[in-house]
């Protein structure tokens, strides 16, 4: 039987998938503006081959959408233990209801003590 992700699995995978694809989509957008950039400022140079501008341009181009992806690559796995100790946090109640919840007999119908947990109150 295939064993289902964790809550917290799921909310850290879910939560870096949807940072990672913003930061992806902007640095394609600033790697693509940063090309029609340097196009337009060689499109008229004196004395330069159109080839060597192309390869200029991508070059160029390429840096910077270099430079745009690796703070990504530090700050994911940085973003991610940031995660998991928030969620872990969050949780905390909802796993000790779950321990409370299984240490009980079936037939132990009586309500949980209320005091361990927050009130329902909380308005955000």
């Amino acid at each position: 039987m295939k064993k289902s992700l964790s809550l917290r699995a799921r909310l850290v995978g879910l939560t870096l998938l949807a940072v990672a694809s913003v930061w992806l989509l902007t640095a394609l957008v600033t790697w693509y503006e940063a090309r029609s950039e340097l196009k337009e400022l060689l499109a008229h140079p004196p004395n330069t081959s159109a080839a060597h501008l192309a390869h200029e341009r991508d070059e160029v181009a390429g840096e910077i959408a270099g430079q745009l992806l690796m703070p990504m690559l530090v700050a994911l796995p940085a973003l991610a233990l940031l995660l998991l100790i928030a969620i872990g946090f969050a949780l905390a109640p909802l796993r000790q209801l779950a321990r409370d919840v299984s240490a009980r007999a079936p037939e132990r119908l009586e309500p949980l003590p209320i005091a361990r947990f927050p009130p329902k109150s909380h308005r955000w």
